[in-house]
């Protein structure tokens, strides 16, 4: 006799045995005994369900548990889902059934055996394959992803007595993976960034801001503003472990790694496009937009910001990126394509209320996670309601009340459109120094990232570099006077007025080479030797807006006042008075532009806003920063003022600042 039973037909004798299909065969004596037989086989089938059923359908992409992993995966729309592996796993593992919980529209799965390092799928209908959309990991194939990964969580950190440096000290540079070590044929890796840490600490930096990391399609050397897997570091810069070994030695130098991120849009063929086979309206899928008004910006397809499942996804992103790397800030890109419609979101009255909601949660949970984090903003149009707090509902959208929480916005029209041009006049006559005053001295859009160079302003897109513009087709190996003179009182304004401060990439060293879109081109290391002078300026500039040596702590506060101006037809030139709220060495600063090329001519100072001893802390024009410079005034260590009056000696086109002694 062979009896042929199922599990479920045991149910009268164990009532906690699973109901599956599974049938047994047996060759047995009788019946009673090949149903004890299968009872025991049931049971240990019972434990695998049970196993299964701890995976919690809110544990979304994969999640370690006792004897495995649990995979979670959101695709309402799948009539069956599957998960493959995709390399050598040993035989642990095989092609497993997920299970559909229809009030969420998730599928779960517990893998026994599986573990980090497995390569996976998602399979949808029996024939879509799928990345999982949180895999931190992504095999390398054909467009930057091929399979997903499991993703070690274990990493050792050493960065526990480090604490970012916060908003009113952070010094930004902005770096752009690929091209920033670039070796011959070899682009850059975060392993090859990681080796020049110690000269971006000597020279003051103690914020990166990383071009955009998460996986994007096309080239791997490209800018990286086209997501494609937005949880996953870029395999061919390091991936995961690559990134997270980079933060924590950044912070070994006290340093700390802001993200770029793009939530405005995606690239046309990312990995959450038609995701569970279900096309939309607009040919994208469940994670898009589908109204003729939404679904597109200019750049691809924008997330759709009111499903809940998408809007947990952006801000679970946020918090693994504090969580698991240690990030301490994020710069987010075109934001004003996240709060508002169509594909030319920049020129609409209508709004994305659940857009701003999106960001409103986002910088609530950074601030939480990361008290001193530098959150920043490419919105392009000024409005302080970016940088207003999210309780303060008398700012906002009308439909979505609050600030949108940001600690700070990029500062294009409250600074870079108007002071660009100034600084970049053919003839020095033509500059206005009402406007610069203006631009060194105030901002009605909140907190202002300051900037000369970044990399859309620096691209054949746009402008391209300060010394290049100023004497196109240079040789950086041998700048002019002008190159010279220009770069460095452009860098100086962003360096003593109030906001962030932001660096390009080799900005530093004289770098003429335009950022090219898409892809850049190498920095040249050899100009940091070549350039030294600019460098050390550059240096001693950062180190006074950082109150690095306690002697200047009035240039690390949001205080500034105009003290003096003459814009006339001889004379170009603006004094602020710059302080902070706090006692100690350096509380009054007087920071002087001299934006002319009278050569060095005695300046009387008016109006200054103390009497007694002013120390000389910094001159533009000393020849250890250039020998084409005339080392105007640099005998003169101290100036006397009384009754708001002084003399100084003031170089051509150079900036001189001042601490206060008492």
């Amino acid at each position: 006799t062979v009896p042929r039973l199922k599990c479920r037909s045991l149910a009268p004798f164990a009532p906690k045995v699973p109901r599956t299909d599974f049938i047994a065969y047996y060759r047995v004596p009788s019946r009673a005994m090949a149903r004890a037989t299968l009872l025991v086989a049931c049971l240990l089938a019972a434990v695998a369900v049970s196993s299964a059923a701890s995976c919690e359908s809110s544990n979304l992409g994969p999640t370690a548990v006792s004897g495995g992993y649990c995979f979670g995966v959101w695709a309402p729309h799948a009539s069956s889902a599957s998960i493959q592996p995709k390399n050598n796993n040993d035989g642990r593992w095989s092609e497993t059934t997920m299970q559909f919980d229809s009030p969420t529209g998730v599928f779960t799965a517990f893998v026994a055996n599986a573990q980090p390092g497995d390569a996976y799928v998602f399979m949808f209908n029996g024939n879509t394959m799928r990345l999982d959309p949180r895999a931190q990991d992504i095999a390398p194939g054909t467009g930057n992803f091929a399979y997903s990964v499991i993703h070690n969580p274990s990493f050792q950190w050493t960065d526990g007595g480090f604490t970012p440096p916060g908003p009113s000290k952070a010094i930004i540079y902005e770096m752009h993976i690929p091209s920033f070590t670039q070796n011959g044929g070899s682009m850059g890796t975060f392993s090859s960034a990681a080796a020049k840490l110690p000269y971006l600490q000597k020279l003051g930096i103690n914020m990166i801001e990383l071009m955009p990391v998460a996986t994007f399609c096309d080239q791997a050397d490209g800018w990286g503003y086209n997501p494609c897997a937005p949880f996953a570091a870029m395999q061919a810069f390091g991936g995961a472990d690559g990134l997270k070994s980079f933060v924590n030695a950044a912070a070994q130098h006290n340093i700390g790694v802001m993200l770029d991120v793009v939530w405005n849009h995606a690239d046309g063929g990312n990995i959450l496009k038609d995701f569970d086979t279900y096309d939309g309206a607009a040919g994208n899928g469940i994670y898009f937009y589908e109204g003729s008004n939404t679904a597109e910006t200019f750049w691809g397809p924008r997330p759709n910001f009111n499903t809940t499942q998408v809007a947990e996804y952006i801000q679970d992103s946020i918090e693994m990126w504090i969580k698991e790397y240690h990030i301490a800030g994020f710069r987010w890109d075109s934001t004003i394509c996240i709060r508002k419609p169509a594909e030319s979101c920049w020129t609409q009255s209508s709004n994305l209320d659940a857009g701003w909601v999106v960001m409103q949660k986002a910088n609530t949970v950074t601030l939480q996670l990361q008290p001193m984090a530098v959150t920043s903003a490419e919105d392009t149009q000024g409005w302080a309601g970016i940088t207003d707090p999210v309780s303060d509902t008398s700012s906002g959208l009308p439909g979505a009340p609050g600030g949108a929480g940001f600690v700070s916005q990029w500062g294009y029209v409250g600074f870079f459109y108007s002071f660009f041009t100034q600084l970049t006049e053919a003839n020095n006559q033509d500059v206005d120094m009402n406007t610069v005053a203006t631009l060194a001295s105030s901002s009605t859009e909140g907190t202002r990232v300051l900037f000369t160079e970044n990399h859309d302003m620096a691209s054949q897109q746009n402008h391209g570099r300060i010394p290049n513009i100023v004497n196109p087709g240079g040789n950086p190996a041998k700048p002019t006077y002008w190159a010279l003179k220009k770069s460095l009182l452009g860098m100086g304004v962003v360096l003593t007025a109030p906001g962030i401060p932001l660096l390009l990439q080799g900005q530093e060293m004289l770098t003429y080479a335009t950022f090219e879109f898409p892809s850049p081109p190498p920095l040249d290391w050899s100009l940091v030797s070549t350039n030294a002078g600019v460098v050390q300026a550059v240096t001693d500039m950062i180190a006074l807006r950082t109150n690095r040596d306690g002697t200047s702590l009035g240039l690390t506060g949001d205080n500034a006042a105009i003290v003096q101006v003459i814009d006339g037809s001889a004379q170009k030139v603006a004094v602020i008075h710059r302080w902070s709220s706090e006692t100690g060495a350096g509380q009054h600063m007087l920071v002087i532009y001299n934006m002319y090329q009278t050569k060095c001519a005695a300046f009387t100072l008016t109006n200054v806003p103390m009497d007694g001893t002013w120390k000389v802390v910094f001159n533009g024009d000393l020849q250890e920063y250039s020998s084409q410079y005339a080392n105007c005034g640099a005998s003169q260590t101290t100036v006397t003022v009384s009754n708001g009056s002084g003399s100084v000696q003031l170089p051509e086109f150079s900036m001189l600042v001042l601490a206060y002694q008492g």
